[in-house]
């Protein structure tokens, strides 16, 4: 895992996506020191690798809000979905409308946000957790909260209620 001190102690978060034929998983990690650190999964509903990413970036850029976290280096091996953040792309997938613009929102609430693509193997945690999030509950965003290598907390947010809006996508895989 890359050491935040690189980075000025500014956090860094990590994020994937795993497809199956029924299910997208998406996995987090923020390390916001250089000994406390949060990893995060979730399950999503059906899709594609385009809208797994998207939503593995969503589901980073809302953690880091709920940790009132406003400065972030962003890091993943999805280029196409780091290129279409940081405007130098367009990402022309009307489906996912919903959640590109929700994720646009979040981004607006940042003091300084960053983006840079690393190699997929400096991207392994947020991918293992990916793939823990393809068999867990469907639209429950699980976190937990580590202090060196020991589990400090646990807690779930369902996000059905908090995006009341987009259930219908989530269910749906639209």
């Amino acid at each position: 895992m890359i050491n935040p001190m690189f980075f000025g102690n500014s956090p860094i978060g990590f994020f994937d996506g795993a497809t199956t034929y029924d299910q997208i998983g998406i996995g987090v990690m923020v390390k916001s020191s250089s000994s406390h650190y949060f990893k995060a999964y979730m399950a999503i509903g059906k899709g594609s690798n385009i809208r797994e990413e998207l939503l593995a970036l969503w589901g980073l850029l809302f953690l880091c809000q709920k940790l009132s976290i406003q400065a972030l280096y962003v890091a993943s091996d999805s280029k196409v979905i780091l290129d279409w953040f940081n405007e130098d792309a367009t990402l022309n997938v009307m489906i996912q409308r919903a959640w590109k613009d929700k994720i646009i929102e979040l981004r607006s609430l940042f003091s300084f946000i960053q983006v840079f693509h690393i190699h997929r193997i400096f991207n392994s945690q947020a991918d293992n957790l990916s793939n823990l999030g393809l068999s867990s509950s469907l639209g429950v965003l699980y976190v937990e909260s580590y202090m060196e290598e020991d589990l400090k907390t646990s807690r779930s947010f369902s996000l059905l209620r908090v995006y009341r809006f987009l259930y219908f996508d989530i269910v749906s895989g639209a």
